[in-house]
């Protein structure tokens, strides 16, 4: 059976630098201190501020970026990916219960405190009764969600699909992860949040770049993981390497086995200018498509470069722990 081809025709992102926009990869803002909280777009230009009154900021944030991916498109699949999902509605409810008793607990808290509230609302919005599922698997959520679109276009089964990443940090929970050492490392880049949604077609005409290949593993070297990728996926050239890499050592030492295998290909990393988070590995793919749609990696994203570097293709490198992934990128040209 041949497989179709699966295309970034659209995305959109909330983060630490200005949301909605692209003005990162020329003026990025400067990240300060051990947490930065995202930039809010006026939310009321998107969504009625009568229905915002009862969205918590990660919602909204779903929402908006979904809006602006999808441009009001219909869609056959809402797939999402969140490691710590409505963390702040969650928090909520549990202390209501714990200072209030359940007698008296607020059913909007309950009602937004589960991981696949954020899909809900974007498919009540998008008016998508078809297929929604939401990963929730640390730093590589957002790649299960993009692996479970990729496999269901490849085989023809949808011919579109919205997917998201999404992930706040309450004020507890980030202290709770920074005593874990989670961040606020030594050298590590602050900790931030994230929203990113991308509409992902069989299309090509108008697309951003070819989704050609993703594959996750756990417990696995990157070595190895490297080697049946490329076999996999016939691939004998990388322009450019994206990777997770976040300044501290014991976290960044993962990605060393892949840069002994690729000695020559030139590094790029996100974090600096979009901090860590559960969704980060989202923001990488949403700047590696900017980059193959024009053909050329900003100064910014490089590790030891003052000048453009045009790319064709890319791989981006993610590690969560034991979990690691590649995702393979290719221009549309």
């Amino acid at each position: 059976m041949e497989h179709k081809n699966v295309y970034i025709k659209n995305i959109a992102q909330v983060s630490a630098q200005s949301p909605l926009s692209d003005d990162w990869s020329t003026s990025p803002v400067e990240l300060q201190g051990y947490f930065v909280p995202a930039t809010d777009p006026q939310f009321r230009d998107y969504i009625n501020p009568m229905a915002a009154r009862r969205m918590t900021p990660i919602l909204k944030r779903a929402l908006v970026t979904a809006k602006v991916a999808t441009g009001g498109n219909p869609l056959d699949a809402i797939v999402t990916g969140t490691g710590l999902g409505c963390a702040t509605s969650s928090e909520r409810i549990i202390n209501a219960m714990l200072e209030e008793g359940e007698a008296l607990s607020q059913p909007t808290h309950f009602m937004q405190s589960t991981h696949n509230t954020i899909g809900s609302l974007v498919a009540i919005d998008s008016k998508c009764h078809a297929y929604n599922a939401t990963y929730s698997q640390d730093g590589i959520s957002a790649e299960c969600a993009l692996l479970d679109v990729f496999i269901q276009m490849r085989l023809g089964k949808i011919n579109n699909a919205l997917v998201g990443s999404h992930d706040e940090l309450p004020k507890s929970w980030l202290e709770v992860m920074k005593r874990g050492k989670v961040i606020g490392n030594s050298g590590q880049v602050p900790a931030s949040e994230a929203s990113v949604s991308m509409l992902l077609g069989c299309d090509k005409n108008g697309a951003k770049c070819e989704v050609a290949g993703i594959e996750l593993s756990y417990g696995t070297s990157f070595d190895v993981m490297l080697h049946s990728f490329l076999s996999n996926n016939a691939i004998t050239h990388i322009d450019a390497l994206m990777t997770g890499v976040n300044g501290w050592k014991e976290h960044d030492d993962v990605y060393n086995e892949l840069f002994s295998v690729l000695p020559n290909v030139p590094q790029l990393h996100y974090k600096h200018i979009f901090g860590e988070s559960f969704s980060a590995s989202a923001l990488a793919i949403y700047a590696s498509a900017l980059c193959l749609e024009n053909g050329e990696a900003p100064a910014s994203l490089q590790s030891n470069g003052n000048t453009v570097l045009p790319i064709k293709n890319l791989l981006i490198a993610n590690t969560s722990g034991s979990n690691k992934s590649l995702i393979l990128l290719k221009s549309c040209d």
